[in-house]
């Protein structure tokens, strides 16, 4: 296995925490109450749903390719670091999540990972794939966007995963999550040419486009 229970016990608890504090009202890709049996087949199935390593080879990295995603949410660093032979770039704001990534590299000796607090720092024109799940989380999309057309290199690809907005039994509201048709606006909008998707399962969808 790519991820183990540990981590997203320790993410959720941390954002949790955050949300509480009303620090940015974040969400996350898994319930908030692990101790409920319902909630906890839930988040399993997300798991399962995001499956990391067979939907980044769908996204398109293969090996050689320089990989970054902002927000470890789901497994996706150490899979890439897995299925690549270079750079993999995390970026996390939150630095309790930076020191829980710190850690897992150094277990897992994850040598090509590089752990970031800001996009900024990823230098310009230098990755072939970008990853930024879940999309609703971002206070700034537009913004963020520009800042990964940047990094990306010519005909680089941006891959979005997302929430469909259908009600579920936990966060976020149907509200706060992006349509397809919503996201794929967004990407033209930016200049990411020939942007398409396929779904993740019942609840998860990516969109893609390239530079």
């Amino acid at each position: 296995s790519f991820i183990s229970y540990s981590i997203f016990d320790i993410c959720q608890s941390i954002i949790q925490n955050k949300c509480k504090s009303g620090f940015q009202n974040r969400a996350c890709f898994f319930p908030q109450k692990p101790g409920n049996q319902q909630l906890q087949r839930e988040r399993t199935e997300r798991i399962q749903e995001l499956n990391p390593p067979e939907t980044l080879k769908r996204i398109g990295l293969t090996r050689g390719n320089t990989f970054v995603t902002r927000r470890e949410n789901g497994g996706f660093t150490f899979a890439a670091s897995e299925l690549t032979n270079s750079k993999v770039y995390a970026v996390e704001i939150f630095p309790e999540l930076l020191e829980l990534l710190q850690s897992r590299q150094s277990e897992r000796n994850a040598r090509n990972v590089i752990v970031e607090n800001n996009v900024k720092n990823v230098p310009d024109s230098s990755c072939d794939t970008a990853l930024l799940a879940p999309f609703h989380e971002l206070e700034k999309p537009g913004e963020m966007l520009e800042q990964i057309r940047h990094i990306l290199k010519p005909g680089g690809i941006l891959a979005v995963i997302e929430f469909f907005p259908t009600p579920t039994q936990f966060a976020p509201p149907p509200e706060r999550r992006w349509s397809p048709e919503r996201l794929e606006e967004q990407l033209t909008a930016r200049r990411f040419a020939a942007p398409h998707g396929f779904e993740l399962g019942e609840t998860l969808y990516t969109q893609i486009g390239r530079t």
